[in-house]
């Protein structure tokens, strides 16, 4: 393979914004530079050695044919610096980390891409595939790692079409026109009934079956073993405001997450929010009413009403260590 006979070079200082491939034997450049407008990261060949990947400062990563040294397809874009790109195990997609928080895969050969941004709240540094290819690893500033399932799939059967049109409730006609899908239910029941029959053995019934499933209880993906609620759990114990608002997304009217972000807002400065009292006021009044037996969410209403200096904290206060004694009414609230 190509690979075995030539390596890349990259220069030493991110500040130099070339690559080359090199023939190991004969210490011969094989490709013309392999050139951004910024300083370049990292470097690495596909499985098959065909094709050359590169991050750079130029917040794009770039994707190369190793013997001509030509770019293959558009730059990978993204809103910072890209800090590492890397191949899947089958060369079909390219992973990125990026300093805008976020990582994405890509499809090799077209450089669109086939994922949302995967997001955490500090720059990724580094993201791999595992070996099968069916899961990403990222690795992040904000002191945490996350994996993420990837999908892989062939070309989908008709029947994904039906569930698709059944779902939405409309088709497209022969003229490329909307028309409005009768007996929706009917057809959404007998698509199921056709997907329990092929899901041992088909990837697609069995992503479908998964989309059947009840959205507050499910796994989080297909092929995960962490429930919706594990998740969003684990979102509020993380207990920031980016965690909460996904919380939220995933679970929306969380009494907890509610209450929790809007303590989180009253302590946002006015430069970085100035609606924060009034969100945070807003917030909390709607978790005491959504969840009126919660000791946390009054708490934490009163709290805010204290922040704020309106009044009803300490009534706020005495709800909550009425209803759990380990919440402490402040000395100072009046």
């Amino acid at each position: 393979m190509i690979m075995l006979s030539y390596l890349i070079f990259m220069h030493a200082y991110r500040k130099h914004t070339n690559e080359r491939v090199w023939d190991v034997a004969s210490g011969k450049p094989v490709s013309e530079p392999l050139h951004h407008e910024g300083g370049i990261y990292s470097a690495s060949f596909s499985p098959d050695g065909r094709w050359v990947v590169t991050a750079s400062w130029d917040h794009t990563a770039r994707i190369w044919d190793a013997a001509s040294g030509k770019p293959i397809n558009e730059p990978l874009w993204h809103e910072n610096d890209v800090q590492t790109a890397r191949f899947s195990p089958d060369g079909r997609w390219v992973v990125t980390a990026s300093s805008d928080h976020t990582a994405c895969v890509w499809d090799a050969a077209s450089g669109k891409p086939v994922s949302e941004p995967l997001r955490h709240e500090g720059a990724v540094y580094s993201a791999r595939f595992s070996p099968d290819g069916q899961w990403v690893v990222t690795a992040s500033w904000d002191h945490t790692a996350r994996i993420w399932e990837i999908c892989s799939l062939q070309s989908p059967p008709v029947w994904v079409a039906d569930l698709a049109e059944a779902y939405g409730g409309w088709r497209i006609n022969e003229s490329g026109g909307l028309v409005l899908k009768t007996k929706k239910d009917e057809l959404l029941k007998e698509i199921r009934a056709k997907v329990s029959q092929l899901a041992e053995k088909d990837n697609w019934a069995k992503k479908a079956l998964w989309f059947f499933q009840d959205r507050s209880t499910r796994t989080i993906s297909p092929r995960a073993a962490m429930t919706i609620p594990e998740y969003v759990s684990h979102r509020l114990e993380e207990n920031t405001i980016a965690s909460l608002n996904e919380a939220l997304d995933i679970s929306p009217g969380n009494p907890l997450a509610l209450a929790r972000l809007g303590r989180l807002k009253l302590d946002q400065n006015e430069s970085e929010n100035s609606c924060g009292k009034s969100q945070a006021d807003v917030l909390t009044a709607l978790a005491v009413k959504l969840a009126p037996d919660n000791a946390e969410v009054w708490h934490l209403r009163g709290q805010v009403l204290q922040g704020i200096g309106r009044p009803g904290a300490l009534k706020a206060y005495m709800k909550a260590h009425e209803l759990n004694h380990a919440f402490d009414i402040p000395a100072n609230v009046k």
